[in-house]
């Protein structure tokens, strides 16, 4: 079971708020950090052992339009990463995943980013972001399972399930716990 805790010092989210094009296009965009944890058992989470660390970006698409691949992600000064946008479920996409937080935040310095989102409608959108210093939030941890146990291989056993949501409120193979 996956838990990943999300360190987003700076989230701009594009809700219908005074934003009339703009939330036409674009449903929301973020940058963030996270850190990901394994939980096999009763016991507290664990750092995943290959792959504990993740830098993440996305754009959504909104009502309006298509989201253009050419979107791309200016990074901070002495970042040396390289940033190019795959198509996803719910937008375009960006991860990039470390072993260290040290390789990650070289990698994608805090600081200021600049996103630059292309549409189909054609907009083009320049949008400054910060990364900036935090703490991520406290480790999930899976506890007081109703229905369920865990199984000899680390596996979560979901039983005697009648509602398709309990389902998914128990069994969920990512927990994010987001900072605003």
């Amino acid at each position: 079971m996956k838990l990943t805790r999300v360190f987003l010092p700076s989230v701009l989210i594009a809700l219908a708020i005074g934003l009339p094009v703009f939330a036409q296009d674009v449903g929301f965009y973020n940058i963030q950090y996270a850190a990901t944890y394994d939980q096999n058992s009763t016991n507290d989470p664990q750092p995943d052992p290959d792959e504990p660390y993740q830098f993440y970006t996305q754009v959504s698409s909104g009502s309006s339009g298509t989201l253009l691949p050419t979107t791309t992600l200016s990074l901070s000064p002495g970042s040396n990463a390289n940033v190019i946008y795959q198509a996803g479920a719910n937008g375009l996409q960006f991860t990039q995943d470390f072993t260290t937080l040290s390789n990650l935040q070289g990698a994608f310095q805090l600081g200021n980013y600049t996103l630059n989102i292309q549409t189909s409608t054609p907009n083009s959108y320049n949008v400054p972001i910060t990364l900036s210093d935090g703490e991520f939030p406290p480790v999930p941890t899976i506890t007081g399972l109703t229905n369920a146990t865990w199984g000899a291989n680390g596996c979560l056993i979901v039983t005697n399930v009648t509602q398709p949501d309990e389902f998914n409120k128990v069994a969920s193979s990512r927990i994010l716990a987001r900072r605003y």
